[in-house]
């Protein structure tokens, strides 16, 4: 039998020690250190971090558009359905030889995919903290968007169906399908068709060009009737010991997690706080101010990166951050010695000041004994400065970085298999 490549699994402590970053994209992710936050145009000469509001001064929504609503019932377990609980998938003789030739498809194991339902029930694996969160008893509807390209179609569909059957009947008021360009026929009218059937209503936008993930999630909110917006890009993820065993991207990580040999544990210290440099701008995730001509110049230059490049510009690569996580994440205790980790940031045509912020954020919150080397993958830009002048600069840097350049525009999920490709093991 043939073992699934291992940059499709990840066990528990790498779940801690990395991540990947797209650099410039709207969400960012807080696991064992703080990532740099982007930037949100919100008036003419002020800036503000994306989350600063959200979690300080949250937005206050009329009573008439708040509504009442009741837990989505769990899915059934039909036992004895594959997949069911997100348990492994066993394929036959037959089967597994088909899953092999197809496995280049989607890089997975499309067979096993196809033998799961739409409506699979599955475990509930959040941790006990999340389990005790009480909601507001009235909240605002919320519009989904999901982004794909060429994705298969029984992910797709499964992931659509997920929404559905996981939400709040009274609070999913829709479902945006975001198309990057995809090639294939079933993506076109059979996907319109599809969509039409369904309970709850569901826009498919197609993208006339191949822009990835950012543009796709900014057209997809631009698209929304609502002002709260759950994003996700496409992409279900199989591991498992062997090629004819799929098992849901999480089991191994929750449940066995990796043992690692003593040699490959290390001691290590937590990375100090970034100095707070008083009067500078972003320190601290505040805003920056503008004057008059800045602010021209902003709006002058915004459709570079869809973002204002020019507060971007001003904001130091190593500027301080707030530390906003919640008290759980705070108090979580990690072990004395861990594995060695890679960081992977994946860009396209990203600005200077973000990319290279987020490089500096990777090092400077990282404990310098277990960051053992940074990969950029370039999904094809076109900027000069992301060429020779970058690979200039990751020399000058105090951790090894590989630039890794794909020679066509493959999206984020081909990017990250690749970073994670070239890991070092």
């Amino acid at each position: 039998m043939m073992q699934v490549p291992a940059h499709y699994r990840m066990t528990r402590p790498a779940r801690y020690l990395s991540w990947t970053i797209s650099a410039g994209i709207i969400l960012t992710f807080h696991y064992f250190f703080m990532s740099d936050s982007p930037i949100r145009y919100i008036s003419s000469n002020v800036t503000e971090p994306f989350n600063n509001d959200a979690l300080k001064t949250p937005r206050k929504y009329e009573a008439k558009n708040l509504y009442k609503w009741t837990r989505a019932l769990p899915v059934p377990h039909i036992s004895g359905r594959p997949g069911e609980l997100g348990k492994a998938v066993v394929l036959n003789a037959e089967e597994d030889e088909e899953a092999k030739r197809r496995f280049k498809e989607h890089e997975f194991n499309i067979v096993a995919s196809d033998t799961i339902s739409v409506n699979r029930s599955l475990a509930d694996v959040r941790h006990p903290h999340c389990l005790s969160v009480e909601y507001l008893p009235r909240l605002p509807k919320t519009s989904v968007v999901i982004i794909f390209h060429n994705e298969a179609w029984s992910t797709l569909t499964r992931s659509i169906w997920s929404a559905i059957n996981r939400s709040p009947k009274e609070l999913l008021k829709e479902i945006i399908l975001v198309d990057d360009k995809s090639t294939f026929d079933y993506l076109g009218n059979q996907l319109d068709e599809y969509v039409r059937t369904l309970r709850v209503p569901v826009k498919v936008l197609r993208m006339d060009e191949r822009f990835g993930i950012v543009k796709a999630r900014l057209l997809g909110a631009a698209n929304a009737e609502f002002y709260y917006l759950f994003v996700r890009n496409e992409g279900i993820f199989f591991s498992g010991t062997t090629f004819n065993v799929t098992e849901p991207f999480n089991n191994d990580a929750l449940k066995t997690p990796r043992k690692y040999e003593a040699k490959n544990l290390y001691k290590w210290t937590r990375a100090l706080p970034v100095p707070h440099i008083s009067g500078r701008p972003g320190e601290l995730g505040k805003a920056v101010a503008l004057n008059a001509q800045e602010d021209e110049e902003a709006k002058r230059r915004f459709k570079e990166h869809e973002f204002n490049i020019v507060a971007s510009d001003m904001i130091s690569v190593n500027r301080s951050l707030a530390d906003v996580r919640h008290p759980h994440c705070l108090s979580v205790e990690y072990l004395p010695r861990l594995p060695k980790t890679s960081v992977v940031i994946i860009f396209h045509n990203e600005a200077w000041s973000t990319l290279t912020r987020s490089i500096w954020s990777a090092i400077n919150r990282s404990p310098k004994e277990l960051l053992k080397e940074i990969i950029l993958v370039d999904d094809k830009s076109t900027f000069d400065y992301l060429g020779n002048q970058l690979d200039e600069y990751v020399k000058t840097l105090p951790v090894p970085v590989k630039v890794l350049r794909m020679d066509e525009r493959f999206g984020i999920v081909k990017a990250r298999l690749l970073g994670a490709a070239n890991a070092e093991k």
